[in-house]
């Protein structure tokens, strides 16, 4: 099975809900629910529940459908820790990764100078272990942004695997508006190879010719498979960052895809030296 193979799996299989807690038995759920009461409110319209016994009916209905959803909530909640424990198994399993809790102030004053970690906030969650051969470490990150009258709380994943000392290289999807406001003001964005890489991704990096070598066409194309997240070469880590909580489902798929990032790397980056730095 190749990599691409095996990513493309697991996105099918994520996406495939199955049993009481998935999305489609929740809707299902709800319409029921929707159409009982519809059903009450039109019989009692209708003056359907006058008698006892048509009230004392209603009010077992009632009761009924209030403890099958005690019940279907619960059984939910269940289900969701039975497969946070096998994804959790998983991880220990096929990647050897290994789940910490308590303080993660090391993990915060290792990465506090990457942009998706502020000062105000707090690491959540933390795996660590070796990937592709390198150390690695995951967390979730939560901040707050304040904005008057609400508080929005704001989640990134990050997935980290150890470099050399690197150029910085930050690769991101482009948003049409940043790249008209760069055109008006005559700043040029780096060109590679591949026009649809160009046409989706941006590249800013503090060493062009040092992201000229590292982006071939086929991590470009890598890229591309996902270009929604942002990728990081940043003080010695690859980062690949997701917005949102950390997702035991999709974590295999993103730590694969991290692989075979480091899988595609130039060899000869390896000895990049500081003259060619400078």
């Amino acid at each position: 099975m190749t990599q691409t193979q095996r990513e493309d799996g697991l996105e099918t299989n994520k996406e495939r809900p199955t049993g009481i807690g998935s999305s489609v038995s929740w809707r299902i759920a709800a319409v029921l629910a929707a159409a009982f009461v519809a059903m009450v409110v039109m019989l009692a319209s209708q003056g359907a529940f006058k008698s006892a016994r048509a009230s004392t009916l209603v009010g077992v209905l009632v009761v009924g459908a209030l403890s099958a959803a005690i019940v279907l909530i619960m059984v939910n909640a269940r289900r969701k820790k039975t497969r946070r424990i096998d994804h959790t198994h998983t991880l220990s399993d096929d990647f050897g990764l290994t789940f910490h809790k308590g303080n993660f102030g090391d993990v915060k004053k290792r990465f506090h100078r990457l942009p998706e970690v502020k000062k105000s906030g707090e690491i959540k969650k933390v795996i660590e272990g070796e990937l592709a051969g390198r150390e690695f470490v995951g967390f979730e990150h939560l901040y707050m942004i304040y904005t008057g009258n609400a508080t929005v709380p704001v989640q990134r994943t990050v997935y980290a695997v150890a470099t050399p000392d690197w150029p910085r290289v930050t690769i991101r999807s482009r948003r049409f508006i940043g790249a008209w406001i760069r055109k008006l003001f005559g700043k040029a964005d780096l060109q590679l190879d591949l026009p649809e890489f160009n046409k989706r991704c941006r590249v800013t990096t503090d060493n062009e010719d040092f992201a000229f070598l590292l982006l071939t066409q086929d991590l470009q194309q890598h890229i591309l498979d996902k270009p929604a997240v942002v990728w990081r070469l940043f003080e010695g880590w690859l980062c690949l960052i997701y917005n949102g909580p950390m997702k035991l489902d999709r974590m295999p798929t993103s730590l694969h895809r991290l692989e075979r990032f480091v899988e595609l790397i130039p060899p000869e980056l390896n000895n990049w030296t500081e003259n060619e730095k400078a």
